[in-house]
């Protein structure tokens, strides 16, 4: 008679072998493989000292990494997309909203393939 790996309770013979009496045990033996290969180590910006917010300086809850909360992760968001470089149409060169990525309507776009059409 086998032992489960998990929790080290006999494990009734079968047909086939398994290595753990049920998935909670597969839970805890991947849980436990995890820890025993990378150990218990704090997130790699806490070994660095970090401990503040990058958008507002406030103190870091325990778990967090980054931002303090969710509220300044959007703000984050928000200011990298206003920063984000400036696109315009390929047809007519106005500036393009985020949301179009290389013509700025439908009329440019088809214009375009036109003219391209027309040149090959």
């Amino acid at each position: 008679m086998s032992h489960c790996r998990g929790c080290g309770n006999p494990i009734p013979p079968r047909r086939y072998a398994p290595a753990h009496c049920g998935p909670a045990c597969v839970d805890l033996a991947v849980e436990r493989a995890i820890t025993k290969a990378i150990g218990p180590k704090a997130p790699a910006n806490r070994r660095k000292g970090v401990t503040r917010c990058a958008r507002c300086g406030a103190d870091l809850p325990p778990k967090r990494l980054k931002f303090c909360s969710a509220i300044c992760v959007k703000a984050h968001r928000a200011d990298a997309k206003s920063q984000a470089t400036t696109r315009w149409c390929l047809e007519c060169g106005n500036d393009l909203s985020p949301k179009h990525l290389r013509f700025c309507s439908r009329i440019c776009s088809d214009d375009y393939k036109r003219a391209m059409r027309a040149l090959a």
